[in-house]
């Protein structure tokens, strides 16, 4: 008997309004309105709606913050108009037949990777496996890519004999790396290779303060990142930590950075860190020029 009067306590005053307004029962209402028509978004139901286009947005990087492509971003040659796809440069390096880091090829000759994949290894030779998958015989050089002399975080492995890339013309190549540092809110390209895909997974990222990377990883005394290392926004989540060490970071089509701590290793921080990585030889040209351009002279003199 309740049910009853609920229900024509709810019918009632629908049907009312509808004979009072004199419209016609064949207009869709929502159960909750007793007010004027309002339109329920399909033409199949109401013949008078007009589909609407969605917002355009332009295309830059806060709307497209992934830009990854199976073959990454290209390199610049020194001396040559010419780039390379980076994934054409990455290489894995295995050590008694085991995958142990990536690396980078600089030259025809050399491997550039991070330092933490070979502690207390000394095998006679590394194999280094490229792009098209063929194995090339390698050996640990001392390096001299690094910014502070006493802290070696990297490692360059030189070839056996020359690797060529039939991409590449007129042979003997150098892949393009900094002429400096890396600042603050400088804009960069992180880049991942995911083995099992065979592709490089590359997306946008910015440059972290010193002191905030440090923050961020719980080592404001600077214990582990010390003065020679940056880090970058890579907000991407993953429950395990990825060992990533040994890709590179790449700004305007140069190699600047490799990375020597992994994903969220050993845990989520939200940032991954690097080295930096320029040319000794550019770097000193860099910054001569900087100071000539401040005209020290003058005001001494």
């Amino acid at each position: 008997m309740r049910m009853s009067f609920c229900l024509l306590a709810f019918f009632v005053p629908i049907f009312v309004f509808v004979v009072v307004s004199g419209r016609q029962p064949n207009e869709h209402y929502h159960r909750y309105m007793l007010s004027d028509y309002r339109p329920q978004h399909n033409p199949r139901t109401q013949m008078d709606y007009k589909r609407h286009k969605g917002p355009v947005y332009p295309t830059d990087e806060t709307h497209n913050k992934n830009i990854s492509n199976t073959m990454g971003p290209l390199i610049k040659l020194v001396a040559s108009e010419q780039t390379i796809p980076l994934k054409d440069l990455l290489v894995r390096i295995y050590i008694n037949e085991k995958f142990h880091c990536m690396g980078v090829v600089l030259t025809e000759m050399l491997v550039l990777s991070a330092e933490i994949c070979f502690i207390n290894m000394s095998p006679e030779k590394y194999m280094v496996k490229t792009s098209d998958d063929r194995l090339h015989e390698a050996f640990k050089l001392n390096t001299t890519f690094y910014f502070r002399r006493d802290l070696e975080l990297l490692t360059v492995l030189q070839f056996r004999e020359p690797v060529f890339f039939p991409q590449i013309e007129n042979g003997p190549f150098k892949a393009m790396m900094c002429n400096h540092v890396l600042e603050e809110n400088s804009r960069a390209l992180l880049t991942t290779y995911i083995r099992w895909r065979r592709s490089v997974y590359t997306q946008r990222t910015v440059v972290l303060a010193l002191e905030e990377c440090r923050r961020r990883m719980h080592d404001q005394v600077g214990k582990v990142f010390n003065e020679t290392m940056f880090c970058v926004k890579n907000q991407k989540y993953t429950d395990d930590c990825q060992p990533t060490f040994g890709n590179p970071l790449i700004y305007e089509g140069a190699i600047c950075g490799i990375n020597v701590l992994g994903h969220n290793c050993p845990k989520y921080f939200g940032v991954d860190a690097y080295v930096h990585v320029y040319n000794p030889d550019d770097y000193i040209i860099n910054r001569i020029e900087a100071i000539r351009k401040l005209r020290i002279e003058n005001a001494i003199f």
